[in-house]
């Protein structure tokens, strides 16, 4: 890709990025959230088009106006929201739009035996069963082999393991590592920098639009890379102690908490509580009750057993409107945002009877304190009157966390994945807010897939599996290794 520009209502989302993916490598685009990592991918694989620029493919150019070309191409490219009917199988799922035909039908057999030799590798799944019924790993197996059964040689994969377990990751490095032996050419999309120094050949990071570097990745330090990235070091300041108030009646007391559903949804009569000023962590393998501990916190799931908010029993509040709860929701564009409104009334979502004037939104002190709180976040934006969903995936997560911690700041946090999908700068200062408003006397229930996280931040840790706290753990040094064996 040579000299690639691409704006939007006059933002810069990349200007004269160079980009070169060499044959049967594995290249990182690292960079901060908004720095138009995604946007240079789309232009690569024809979803937008470039406003000035070049791609060459194999020393020819190319032009794409679509998807479909680029495919043609051999480019696929597996999105950071996987794009799978949940209703179908693995097999339809993958074949749907190129699927072989014999005498004007669709021909599973021979679409069966194709995918059997390009999954002979490590890429079997199982094919006849329904996609909703399968792990989340296996759905990032599938994307990968729709790319593959449409003879895609270069791939692009955006934060492909945001929604993986450890051991999912692992498998997953294995099945990279494979396609590279086997020629193909990957880049990689992530923000993890673990990641890019075990699976990577190359890194071009990208601030802002533009590039400010490209290396080899055994010729740099973490350092060097977050330097890039960020234009600083990170302070990487750890947790001096816990601000847990033990002697206070506890900010959230639960007993016996169940909930009886199909699947892994279930709990199975957990009980727990949180003092003042504590962090208790939740670490598991998702899927395991997690998101249906915090529905059953909302009051949006059925549940017998007692919960306790400062010694109020919730049952049948509205808790997010009769009790100080913040709530950071793993999934940002159905329970966090409206993303077809601004960022400034996104950010005021919960708060809005603060900004009102003879009855009646005052805009101007939304926009103010919009800009306020964004600010310490560094969201990358036009201005907060564009629409949320014009903002990355991390800046929008950027705005929840402004406005959860910083414009509620809450008696009690709920933080499900609060640095899913943000960059390293954003990581650091999200951490710092948690900390602060620990602090200051809050309690936080912090549930998130990144273990090293969990210790981190955490007073305590408790286990989920199967519904079910399997075991606990007392901060501030943790055995990672016991904590990983009591998640399976």
């Amino acid at each position: 890709m040579r000299e690639v520009s691409k704006s939007y209502a006059g933002f810069n989302a990349n200007k004269k990025v160079n980009f070169n993916l060499k044959h049967g490598s594995i290249h990182a685009i690292a960079g901060e959230n908004g720095a138009g990592k995604s946007t240079l991918m789309k232009v690569l694989f024809g979803l937008t088009k470039p406003n000035s620029g070049e791609i060459l493919i194999n020393g020819e150019k190319k032009s794409f106006k679509s998807p479909l070309e680029a495919i043609a191409s051999g480019i696929g490219m597996v999105q950071q929201h996987f794009a799978l009917s949940g209703v179908i199988s693995a097999l339809e799922n993958i074949i749907l739009g190129a699927e072989p035909q014999k005498f004007g039908f669709i021909n599973h057999k021979e679409a069966l035996t194709q995918l059997t030799q390009i999954a002979k590798d490590n890429l079997n799944v199982p094919w006849e069963r329904e996609t909703n019924s399968l792990p989340i790993g296996e759905h990032q197996r599938i994307e990968i082999l729709k790319l593959l059964f449409r003879k895609a040689k270069i791939l692009i994969l955006d934060e492909p393991t945001g929604v993986l377990t450890p051991k999912e990751v692992k498998r997953f490095f294995e099945l990279l590592k494979n396609l590279k032996a086997q020629g193909h050419s990957i880049v990689i999309i992530t923000h993890k920098l673990d990641e890019i120094f075990e699976l990577c050949d190359e890194v071009t990071v990208l601030r802002r639009g533009q590039v400010t570097g490209h290396f080899k990745v055994s010729s740099i330090t973490k350092d060097d890379l977050v330097q890039a990235m960020i234009g600083r070091r990170l302070k990487n300041l750890p947790k001096e102690k816990s601000f847990a108030q033990n002697d206070a009646p506890s900010v959230l007391k639960v007993q016996n908490l169940l909930v009886s559903k199909p699947g892994r949804g279930k709990l199975s009569g957990i009980s727990f509580q949180i003092k003042p000023g504590e962090i208790l962590g939740v670490a598991g393998v998702e899927g395991n009750g997690q998101q249906t501990l915090v529905e059953a916190l909302l009051e949006l799931e059925k549940y017998s057993g007692q919960i306790f908010f400062e010694s109020k029993n919730t049952k049948n509040l509205n808790v997010r409107r009769d009790l100080n709860y913040g709530l950071i929701s793993e999934d940002r564009h159905h329970q966090s945002l409206w993303l077809d409104e601004s960022v400034a009334n996104n950010s005021v979502i919960g708060l809005s009877s603060r900004f009102l004037k003879n009855c009646f939104l005052n805009f101007k002190a939304v926009s103010e304190f919009s800009e306020k709180v964004l600010k310490k976040y560094d969201v990358s934006m036009q201005n907060v009157q564009q629409k949320v969903s014009g903002l990355s995936g991390g800046n929008q997560q950027k705005v929840i966390i402004a406005r959860e911690i910083d414009g509620r700041a809450p008696k009690l946090l709920i933080a499900s994945q609060p640095t899913r999908g943000v960059d390293v700068g954003a990581i650091e200062s999200i951490h710092e807010s948690i900390i602060s408003l620990a602090q200051n006397g809050s309690g936080i229930l912090l549930i998130s897939s990144e273990l090293e996280e969990i210790c981190k931040l955490s007073d305590r840790v408790i286990v989920l599996r199967n519904g079910e706290i399997s075991a606990e753990f007392m901060g501030p040094q943790y055995d990672t290794q016991k904590i990983g064996e009591a998640m399976v």
